[in-house]
C-alpha cells in the first residue's frame, strides 16, 4: 500500500514590478539614494527604470524601491543609460513632485560638511504633499545668467526693532521673492499679525505646523502663489524658486541649531542656499554671533553700516551696578511701561539650608525648586509640597542663591506699591502691553511689544549670566541685552546689572555690539578657540575615546584634543584648512564601526554649547 504524502500548499507566485529584467528590456537606469538606515550603505544604488516610468522619473524624483527584503523610499540623484546587468527595477513614484535641483545641491553640501549618513541630510528636502494633492506643472527652474549673490549683516539701532526694519523693506519692495526666517514661533506669529494688518500676503511654513498645514503650505510655495515665505529654521528647505532675498533674523540664536544628526546650523545652510540660488542674503539683528564676526573679518559677509546712537546721547540715561535698579523703576514707572528682564523663572531655582549649607534635595535625590514662597517642586520626581525641611539636619531655614521672576516680582511690589506688575514667561506669555504706567517682568525672549517703547529697561542677573561655565556666556548675554533694549523709548533709561567698566556695558553705552565682539574674536583667535578654528565634539556611549584621541592627533598634528574626565567625550579643535580632511576621516571611522556592528559615535561640528 502506497504511503500518502502530507498535503502541502503550492506557494502562489505573482508577477512583481520589482523583479530583475535583462538589459534588453530596459534602456535606462537610475542612481538612487536609499533610506537604508545603515551608515555604511549610504552610497547610491543602481536600479532599472521600467518603461512605464521612463518619462516620469528624473533627477530629484522620490521613488519606492526594493531593498533587501522590503520596499523603501529613495531619491533619484541621476538618470542614464543602462550600464549594469541584472538590476532590480524601481517600483513606483512616491510623489509626482520632484525635489528641485537647488535643494538637492543644498543637501549634497550638508553631507560634505557633516558626518551624517547622506539620506539624513536629504530627508529635509523631501516633498511634503498628500497622495491626492496635485502640484501645478511649472516651467523648469533655471539659474540666473548673472550672479547677484551678496551677503550682508544689518544691525538695528537701540530703540529700533528688527521687525520694524523688516516690515519697511517688505513694504518698500513687495515685488521681490523673499524668504524670511525667524528663530522662534513667537516671532513668526508677531510678524504674521503685523503683516496681516498691513495687507501683506505671505505663506507660513515650518515644522511647528500640523502635517495638513505643512502640506497645504508646501503646495502653495511650489505653485508660487505668494512672493513672501516666512517660518522657523526648516523653512530654509522650502521649495521656493527664483528667490531674490533671504533674510535671517537674529542669526546668533540657539534655536537655529538642529538638535539631531546632521546638527546643521541655519547660518551656514542659509549662506549655502543663497550661493546656490545666486540671491542676496541679509542677516538682520540687534547684535551678532562671533561666527558672523569671523565671516566679516574674512570678507565673506559685508557690514551695512547705519547711523547709531552716539555715547553722549545715552550717557546720561544709562545706570549700572552697584546702583540700585529700584531708583530707575521709581523714576520711570509713572511715565509709562517699564521692562525688567531676569534670568530665571519661578521663585528660586537654587537654595541651600541655612544651617548645614546643603543644597535642597528631595527624598528621591532630585533638586528642589521654589515655584512660590510656599510651594516647592522636585525637578526629578515632580513631587510638590507646601513646606520644606532639610533632609540632612531637619532645619526649615534656607538661603536663596538664585532669585527667580516670582521673587523679583515680590521685591518690586513691596518697594513700588500701587503700580501694576505683570509677568511674561514661556509658560504664560503676554504678547502686547498697553502704553500705561506699569512694570513688566520677563524672562529672555518673552518681552511684550508696546507702542512707542518702554520708558525704562532694567536688565538684571548680569554677573550671574556672564559667569556661567560656558564659552559663549558673555557673548550670549550681550546678544540677549541688545535684543531687549530694542524696545526702549526714544528718551528711555537703561539699567545694567554690571559695572560701568565691563566691556558689555561699554558696548551698550556707545550703542554698538561690535565693540565687544571684535575684541572677543581677537582674544579667541589668540587662544586657538572658535570661530577662527573649528570644533568637533565626539561622544560615545560608555566607550573610552583615548585611542581615538591619539589617532586624530597623529593624523592631524596641528589639531588639539581634550578628553573628558570619564574619557567618553572628546573635543577636537582643528584649523580651517584641516577640517574637511578631519570630517572625512571621522566619516570613514563611522563606516568601519557600522560594518563591525558597533554603536555609532555622536559627532557634531561646531556645537553651540562648549
Amino acid at each position: 500500500m502506497a504511503i500518502s504524502k502530507p498535503l502541502t500548499l503550492r506557494r502562489q507566485r505573482s508577477t512583481s514590478r520589482s523583479i530583475t529584467r535583462s538589459n534588453k528590456e530596459i534602456s535606462l537606469q537610475a542612481e538612487v539614494l536609499v533610506d537604508t538606515g545603515i551608515y555604511h550603505l549610504g552610497d547610491p544604488f543602481s536600479y532599472g527604470i521600467p518603461d512605464e516610468l521612463s518619462e516620469k522619473i528624473e533627477r530629484g524624483s522620490v521613488v519606492n524601491v526594493p531593498f533587501a527584503s522590503k520596499n523603501t523610499i529613495g531619491i533619484v540623484v541621476s538618470v542614464g543609460r543602462v550600464t549594469n546587468a541584472g538590476l532590480k527595477n524601481i517600483i513606483s513614484l512616491v510623489h509626482h513632485q520632484s525635489i528641485q535641483p537647488s535643494l538637492l545641491e543644498l543637501a549634497e553640501e550638508i553631507v560634505k560638511s557633516t558626518v551624517c549618513q547622506p539620506f539624513d541630510a536629504y530627508r529635509y528636502v523631501l516633498p511634503i504633499v498628500g497622495k491626492k494633492q496635485e502640484i501645478p506643472c511649472l516651467d523648469a527652474h533655471t539659474k540666473r545668467s548673472k550672479s547677484i549673490y551678496e551677503a550682508r549683516l544689518v544691525l538695528s539701532d537701540i530703540g529700533e526693532t528688527s521687525l520694524e526694519l523688516l516690515l519697511k523693506r517688505t513694504l518698500d519692495q513687495p515685488e521681490k521673492n523673499r524668504l524670511i526666517i525667524f528663530p522662534t514661533v513667537r516671532e513668526v506669529k508677531t510678524f504674521a499679525e503685523f503683516a496681516r494688518d498691513r495687507k501683506i500676503e505671505f505663506i507660513e511654513y515650518g515644522s511647528y505646523l500640523s502635517l495638513a498645514e505643512r502640506k497645504r503650505s508646501y503646495g502653495q510655495i511650489s505653485s508660487r502663489s505668494s512672493s513672501l515665505v516666512v517660518g522657523t529654521r526648516s523653512v530654509i528647505f522650502a521649495p521656493f524658486q527664483d528667490i531674490d532675498e533671504i533674510i535671517v533674523i537674529d542669526e546668533w540664536s540657539e534655536h537655529y541649531l538642529e538638535q539631531k544628526n546632521p546638527y546643521w546650523n541655519l547660518r551656514e545652510v542659509a549662506l549655502l542656499r543663497a550661493k546656490i540660488e545666486q540671491c542676496r542674503i541679509f542677516f538682520l539683528s540687534s547684535s551678532a554671533s562671533l561666527e558672523m564676526i569671523d565671516l566679516l573679518e574674512r570678507g565673506m559677509v559685508a557690514h551695512s553700516r547705519r547711523p547709531r546712537f552716539i555715547g553722549t546721547s545715552l550717557k546720561n540715561r544709562l545706570y549700572c551696578a552697584p546702583n540700585s535698579y529700584l531708583d530707575v523703576l521709581r523714576r520711570n514707572s509713572k511715565k509709562g511701561p517699564v521692562l525688567v528682564t531676569v534670568a530665571e523663572k519661578n521663585y528660586s531655582n537654587l537654595f541651600i539650608c541655612q544651617k548645614c549649607r546643603n543644597v535642597a534635595r528631595c527624598s528621591c535625590g532630585g533638586r528642589i525648586t521654589m515655584l512660590k514662597r510656599d510651594e516647592y517642586l522636585c525637578s526629578l520626581c515632580s513631587q510638590s509640597s507646601r513646606s520644606w525641611r532639610c533632609s540632612e539636619c531637619e532645619s526649615s531655614q534656607f538661603i536663596m542663591l538664585k532669585a527667580g521672576i516670582q521673587l523679583v516680582r515680590e521685591e518690586i511690589g513691596k518697594s513700588i506699591p500701587n503700580i501694576p506688575v505683570f509677568l511674561s514667561t514661556q509658560d504664560k506669555e503676554i504678547a502686547k502691553i498697553a502704553p500705561n504706567p506699569c512694570i513688566v517682568i520677563t524672562t529672555s525672549g518673552m518681552e511684550p511689544t508696546v507702542a512707542n517703547g518702554y520708558s525704562a529697561i532694567v536688565l538684571l542677573n548680569g554677573e550671574e549670566l556672564a559667569g556661567r561655565p560656558f564659552v559663549r556666556a558673555e557673548e550670549e548675554l550681550l546678544q540677549r541685552w541688545f535684543k531687549s533694549i530694542q524696545y526702549l523709548a526714544p528718551k528711555g533709561e537703561i539699567y545694567l546689572s554690571l559695572s560701568t567698566q565691563h566691556r558689555i556695558s561699554q558696548s551698550i553705552l556707545i550703542g554698538d555690539p561690535l565693540r565687544y565682539l571684535l575684541k572677543e574674536n581677537i582674544e579667541r583667535s589668540n587662544l586657538g578657540l572658535p570661530p577662527s578654528r573649528k570644533v568637533i565634539k565626539i561622544e560615545s556611549r560608555g566607550e573610552n575615546l583615548n585611542s581615538l584621541k591619539a589617532k586624530l592627533i597623529n593624523q592631524f598634528p596641528s589639531a588639539t584634543a581634550h578628553l573628558s574626565r570619564d574619557a567618553h567625550s572628546l573635543l577636537v579643535i582643528s584649523s580651517l584648512g584641516d577640517i574637511a580632511q578631519c570630517v572625512e576621516s571621522l566619516r570613514a571611522l563611522q563606516k568601519v564601526r557600522s560594518v563591525q556592528s558597533k554603536t555609532l559615535l555622536k559627532i557634531a561640528i561646531n556645537p553651540y554649547h562648549l
